[in-house]
């Protein structure tokens, strides 16, 4: 019982293989005769055309021969029988190591894991640009550890992630000008209107404050000029080094939503022919509030 066992599992799949093999071998061999009585320079096979004149290497096209019964050897044992098309497999990869030549084409599942893997390590590296791209957003190459651009580029990381309500921040290619937009809610007098601050940083930032003026038209207040001037101490003898953009914006839309009328300043005829947006060291401010 046991021998026919052993005969049914060992005996028959080799008789197979060697049935199979012969064949393929018988229809190479006569390939290869039919060729030979043609003269292989008239018909060259197993790579590309050849001239007449040049000559043919006779080891090269067996070698070709080769690969291809084998070749063909395998694709009618893993059709047939796949577990025999593994033995076989690895008795060539045997025959390669010993020999070295090359008798199977290059596995398709590794190129194709490789090519996969290639790609996914291709996407995270894009990935990774992406967002270190990101994270350099607006911020000059040559900036230094002491440069303002730092601080500037701190806060406006900040403010973009995490901006305050109605408060719309756009920047251009100069990091150092801001425009911020205000809205207002329901409540204040003056929604729904609109008005744009213009902030720009000094190259002594933040050691001085930034010029913020409105932008063209203005709101009517009692503490904004029509020139876009504003009168508020935080831009002047209360600026501190610990303070930021994103603090003077939101003070001055506080300002805003606070006012109960519509009004100009008291001095605006003798201010609203100035260029907006100067220094604030010597200015006398209405009342304490602003």
């Amino acid at each position: 019982m046991v021998s026919r066992i052993l005969f049914a599992v060992l005996i028959v799949p080799w008789a197979t293989s060697a049935a199979i093999f012969q064949r393929a071998f018988s229809r190479h061999n006569a390939i290869i005769h039919s060729t030979s009585r043609g003269g292989f320079n008239e018909i060259p096979r197993g790579g590309a055309k050849k001239s007449k004149h040049s000559p043919i290497d006779i080891n090269e096209v067996k070698t070709t021969r080769l690969q291809n019964i084998v070749r063909s050897v395998m694709e009618v044992t893993q059709r047939k029988t796949p577990i025999l098309g593994k033995v076989f497999k690895h008795m060539i990869r045997m025959a390669e190591s010993l020999t070295g030549a090359t008798l199977l084409p290059p596995s398709k599942s590794k190129a194709h894991k490789k090519s996969k893997g290639e790609k996914k390590k291709s996407k995270t590296q894009s990935e990774d640009e992406k967002q270190s791209s990101s994270k350099s957003l607006f911020l000059p190459t040559s900036a230094k550890k002491n440069s303002p651009d730092i601080r500037i580029q701190t806060e406006l990381r900040k403010f973009l992630s995490d901006s305050p309500p109605n408060l719309k921040l756009k920047v251009g290619r100069n990091i150092r000008v801001w425009i911020v937009t205000l809205s207002f809610p329901e409540t204040s007098i003056y929604y729904p209107e609109k008005y744009r601050l213009r902030i720009s940083f000094p190259s002594q930032y933040p050691s001085v404050p930034p010029s913020v003026y409105f932008l063209q038209p203005t709101p009517r207040h009692e503490h904004v000029y029509t020139n876009g001037d504003i009168c508020l101490s935080l831009l002047g003898k209360d600026w501190r080094p610990t303070m930021t953009a994103q603090s003077i914006a939101i003070s001055i839309a506080s300002i805003l939503n606070g006012a109960r009328e519509k009004s100009l300043p008291m001095d605006n005829s003798k201010h609203c022919g100035n260029k907006p947006g100067g220094r604030q060291d010597d200015w006398v401010y209405h009342d304490d509030n602003c």
